[in-house]
């Protein structure tokens, strides 16, 4: 053997010398030093954690086949043969995702089984491996780490759709008898070492009480009380933090609990916090592992904070249910909610949306409801009252007169100043601090409320209002669940007005903006017409002399400049609030370019135009429009091309419609200004210089090649110079505008 394949080796075993006659291959090597192999192997292993209390047939496992495997081929490489690994990998992985191993730790350790080959043959063998061999031995163990790598993603994957699926049941039952099972069993499912899962929840202000257990029911049925700070359960909820326990059976903080009985080792608690608070404590545990890994504890914590957001909304029902003693009515009131969410979503305008809260209110929660909001003028104004009888509207609208003054030291006003929700049973003595005089004292008594909750408006920090809801029962308003209820539609109300007036606001100023340049520039065409036709006069006259005259000439461009910018703004507004007008009818697109190309060659009599048309038939399009868009990508062409370049012009007939390519062979476009060419008041580089317009004839030129259901596209590169196209259907359905 010659080359690098010639190996002339001394293997020194336990028994004697190996020479290179009784075995040079890595396949013998790994098959005489198997043991040797697999001793090294399990002690880099046990440097991994999870591998530390692990017998050693149990971490050894699969190996000494996939060895086997390996060497069968390194094998195939002398006898032409053909091995695999066959279903050894996978097997692998899922005794290792069984242990409790993660991916990483189970990727390094399969890595380890590398190093531990090549590492004993260095010291033990002196000889030069082949490189076929090394290349076949990292093939052969890449194999196996990637087959375990790809078994692991599967499994995370299938936990992932296992949460969405929690997730869904749990939002369209709101119950928690449903959803804790279900959050469980995802764990038992995708953790194989879990043998244990509990939910406690925080049952009064220190105490934790277990709600739902697998692997642990007799928890469930004690319902013994944790205190926050004792046993494990407590000392999770008291330091609102995870917590690990590899032996919770001898572990301080297992004893006394049902953990010793059952023979947990492993146990992993995770808090369940709602905007810092704590409400309960998920733990999960196993009788057959130590320890768990990163990626299963980073589940059961990513689980956690999905689940607390869940059990807090099943919890406002459960209360719902308790308070009212009644599924129907708990039924309603989730049923406001769901719907208030989607009729307050069909509407921006302000005037809609007070009308919608008030009348979600009195149809599903109260008799009465006012809505007080914070004007410009810094006072509450009332804006929209509400009675779910037909007989006292006409009562409750003389409310309209009464709104609440700030700093007065009647309950709305209070709730307003400090943001505190209100709570009452309506008395003479609460009407009286209420009215501002005698007959709305007296109205008030005719609207017979027995109670109420009065709640602050919030949205972006900022109280916005107030809404007021009384009811003819007494005691209603005061209970839980209507509290709770109430506090979401006005959370849900605040926000809807907030975006109502952002929404509003917006509209007008972007009215206020359109309306000011339309008028300016509607005022700007007499003064300017007068002007042109001034200079245009000046300009016939023979007598004039020529200083006078190049005086007249510059007035009348500079009128027609004025002109075209007065024209696009007016474009602009119309493509803004209406659309473009088009008056399409049957034209040739040869004849119609040609007329462009004539008209610009006639203004730049020093430039060469090149047009090529290939085109029959004709357009059903707007002239005077298309004629405007040609004209702007002719003029932008020849503004930003050399002197010396032709502009081409290219009209070309298809099937569907006609293609119109205009290109120059200036400096291309930058890339960070293409995807914005088209918007509106984007300038290029002659804008610098004072001498561009305002960046509006690409934006009206893309509105009326949309307003024919068609395209404008620009392409740009160094080299090849700049192309814009414009495609145009033969026959279109015309809109008013490009939007």
């Amino acid at each position: 053997m010659g080359g690098l394949g010639a190996l002339y080796l001394v293997l020194m075993a336990g028994h004697g010398v190996v020479t290179a006659q009784e075995g040079n291959r890595l396949c013998d090597f790994i098959r005489g030093r198997l043991h040797v192999i697999l001793e090294e192997w399990e002690r880099r292993a046990r440097h991994f954690p999870v591998a530390e209390r692990l017998q050693g047939a149990a971490l050894r496992d699969h190996v000494p086949q996939i060895l086997e495997r390996i060497a069968c081929v390194l094998q195939a490489l002398e006898t032409g043969g053909h091995a695999s690994l066959q279903e050894l990998p996978d097997r692998h992985a899922l005794e290792r995702l069984d242990e409790g191993y993660d991916l990483r730790t189970a990727t390094e350790e399969l890595s380890a089984l590398r190093d531990t080959i090549l590492g004993l043959w260095e010291q033990e063998v002196s000889g030069v491996l082949a490189v076929r061999e090394v290349r076949e031995l990292d093939r052969a163990i890449d194999e196996v780490i990637s087959a375990s790598a790809a078994r692991f993603a599967l499994a995370r994957e299938r936990t992932l759709r296992a949460l969405d699926r929690v997730s869904s049941a749990a939002l369209g039952t709101g119950k928690l008898d449903t959803f804790l099972p279900q959050l469980m069993t995802v764990l038992l499912e995708t953790v194989a070492a879990v043998d244990s899962v509990a939910i406690f929840l925080q049952d009064a202000e220190d105490v934790l009480r277990v709600r739902a257990a697998i692997g642990l029911e007799e928890e469930v049925q004690a319902r013994q009380p944790v205190r926050v700070g004792e046993g494990f359960t407590g000392t999770v909820a008291a330091r609102k933090e995870p917590l690990l326990l590899r032996d919770a059976s001898r572990d301080p903080l297992g004893r006394g609990s049902r953990l010793r009985s059952k023979g947990i080792h492993a146990l992993y608690g995770v808090p369940l916090l709602h905007e810092g608070q704590m409400i309960g404590v998920a733990q999960m545990g196993s009788r057959t592992a130590f320890d768990f890994s990163e990626d299963d504890q980073q589940l059961l914590r990513t689980m956690a904070q999905r689940a607390t957001s869940l059990i807090i909304q099943a919890q406002l029902m459960e209360r719902l249910v308790e308070d009212i003693h009644q599924r129907q009515e708990a039924e309603r009131a989730q049923a406001l909610l769901v719907e208030a969410g989607a009729v307050l979503a069909q509407s921006l305008d302000v005037d809609t949306t007070l009308k919608s809260i008030a009348l979600l209110a009195v149809t599903h929660l109260s008799d009465y409801c006012m809505l007080d909001l914070l004007r410009e003028d810094g006072q509450l104004h009332r804006v929209e009252v509400q009675a779910r009888e037909p007989a006292r509207r006409e009562l409750i609208h003389s409310a309209m007169a009464y709104a609440p003054r700030r700093g007065a030291s009647s309950p709305v006003a209070r709730v307003f100043e400090t943001g505190i929700p209100h709570v009452a049973d309506i008395t003479p003595e609460w009407l009286d601090s209420v009215a501002q005089c005698p007959e709305h004292r007296a109205m008030l008594e005719a609207l017979e409320p027995r109670s109420s909750v009065i709640l602050p408006l919030k949205a972006r920090g900022r109280t916005l209002g107030v809404l007021n809801l009384a009811s003819l029962e007494p005691g209603r308003m005061s209970r839980a669940s209507s509290i709770a209820v109430a506090q979401g539609l006005a959370d849900r109300a605040a926000i809807a007005i907030d975006n109502a007036r952002l929404y509003q606001e917006a509209r007008e100023a972007v009215k206020v903006r359109e309306d000011v340049v339309a008028i300016v520039s509607h005022d700007l065409r007499n003064p300017l017409n007068a002007i042109s036709l001034s200079a245009s006069t000046l300009i016939k006259r023979e007598e004039l002399d020529v200083r006078t005259a190049k005086a007249a000439t510059r007035i009348y461009a500079a009128a027609d400049r004025a002109h075209r910018l007065i024209r696009d703004l007016l474009d602009f507004t119309q493509a803004r609030v209406g659309g473009i007008p088009l008056t399409p009818r049957k034209v040739s697109p040869g004849e119609l370019v040609r007329q462009v190309v004539e008209e610009l060659q006639s203004a730049f009599p020093e430039r060469h135009l090149e047009l090529r048309v290939e085109a029959e038939g004709a357009l059903d399009v707007d002239p005077d429009r298309l004629a405007q868009v040609l004209a702007n990508l002719l003029g932008n062409a020849v503004q930003h091309s050399p002197a010396g370049t032709p502009v081409k012009v290219d009209v070309r007939g298809e099937e569907e419609g006609v293609l119109v390519a205009v290109h120059n062979e200036g400096a291309p476009i930058s890339a960070a200004q293409l995807p914005v060419l088209f918007e509106p008041f984007h300038r290029g580089r002659e804008a610098r210089t004072g001498t561009g317009s305002l960046g509006l004839g690409l934006f009206i030129s893309r509105q009326i090649v949309q307003a024919h259901q068609g395209r404008i596209e620009v392409r740009s590169e160094s080299g090849e110079g700049t192309t814009f196209t414009v495609w145009l259907p033969r026959h279109s359905r015309h809109s008013r505008s490009g939007h």
